[in-house]
């Protein structure tokens, strides 16, 4: 392997998404380990895809602005690369008059936030939308939609490759440790399931390894001494 700045271990959309951004901010010569022969073989590639509007998270939070800016941003990004991406909408429906007034708060909280909605006040309206669900009201917002999680991740890959980045599958990371100079050294094996004899075994150093492993975050090997921690978003029902 050649050497590079900076070693992202992990082929996902959000390591193929840190290649994207520092290429285009940076001049640094970037490669994506990927442990799997095909990209999208684990949690990217299998996520629903769903893009939230999100009036549902508290005005000025985070979630709010990720969720209405980054929908938009993910569609366009969409349109742009030609990734499948359905807007289908989505509906919070009342069954009682408990439920009916939590949809007015969702409803300001839309509102804040900037996201479009309509409030329906009969199942015949609801129905108009979707004719299996049942309910005495409900709030319809449009602007949810569904992204093809693979493609989308297919479409990364292409971009950063074009851009320069080197993507290395078949790379699983075994460990990364530092080097005497203070550089750290990633060394990516083939692995037992490699088909191929020409497959190279060995390390490559470079001063910037980053993890993006989802969820196996917890188990890529740690930097020597290191004070970076991992921060998983894998729920606790996936096995790590």
């Amino acid at each position: 392997m050649m050497r590079h700045d900076v070693d992202i271990v992990g082929g996902g959309c959000v390591g193929l998404s840190v290649a994207k951004h520092l290429t285009e901010r940076t001049d640094l010569d970037v490669a994506v380990l990927e442990k799997e022969h095909h990209l999208a073989s684990h949690q990217s590639g299998r996520s629903s895809g769903v893009l939230h509007p999100g009036f549902n998270y508290p005005l000025d939070s985070k979630k709010a602005r990720f969720a209405t800016e980054g929908t938009a941003q993910m569609k366009a990004y969409c349109e742009e690369h030609d990734v499948p991406c359905e807007e289908l909408g989505v509906l919070v429906v009342a069954t009682d008059d408990e439920e009916e007034t939590r949809l007015a708060d969702l409803a300001e909280q839309a509102e804040a936030n900037g996201v479009a909605y309509e409030l329906l006040d009969s199942r015949e309206a609801i129905r108009e939308h979707e004719p299996h669900a049942d309910g005495q009201a409900a709030l319809h917002a449009p602007e949810a939609a569904s992204v093809d999680a693979e493609q989308y991740v297919y479409a990364l890959a292409r971009e950063v490759r074009e851009a320069g980045v080197t993507v290395y599958t078949g790379y699983e990371v075994s460990q990364i440790e530092a080097a005497a100079e203070g550089a750290d050294s990633t060394r990516a094996t083939a692995g037992s399931r490699s088909r191929t004899s020409s497959t190279p075994q060995g390390s490559t150093p470079t001063p910037w390894p980053i993890r993006s492993a989802s969820a196996r975050s917890t188990k890529c090997p740690r930097s020597g001494e290191s004070t970076t921690r991992c921060v998983p978003s894998a729920p606790s029902s996936v096995k790590r």
